[in-house]
């Protein structure tokens, strides 16, 4: 999977389940994304994945990409944090270049999300 931000891509290895599988299915996408303080940047999704039977964390970490069923959103973490009770689905790792990209970034940014 990859990410393209100011024309630059990164990498993101994605999860094996079956969210991370049908967000990916709607690619490519462009998303606008929110910083929420200096926890994520967050991206409501257009559609609803799958999320039956798919494990999901308080346990949240930095350089982790996350699904968060009650706002229907994808999270950009930047740091690591305990969310009990909320909890996400944790679908890929970000590469650590566009992690440290994002903690100097603006508030609002977009990015492109594909498969190739």
């Amino acid at each position: 999977m990859k990410i393209t931000f100011n024309e630059s891509a990164y990498l993101l290895e994605p999860e094996k389940n079956h969210t991370a599988a049908a967000i990916q299915k709607k690619f490519p996408q462009t998303l606008t994304l929110q910083r929420r303080g200096d926890i994520e940047y967050y991206a409501k999704l257009a559609f609803q994945p799958v999320t039956v039977g798919v494990t999901t964390t308080a346990q949240i970490h930095a350089g982790g990409l996350y699904y968060y069923e009650d706002w229907n959103v994808l999270s950009f973490q930047l740091q690591d944090a305990d969310i009990t009770p909320f909890k996400m689905i944790y679908l890929g790792e970000l590469e650590s270049t566009f992690v440290r990209l994002l903690r100097d970034a603006q508030s609002e940014l977009t990015v492109k999300l594909s498969n190739d």
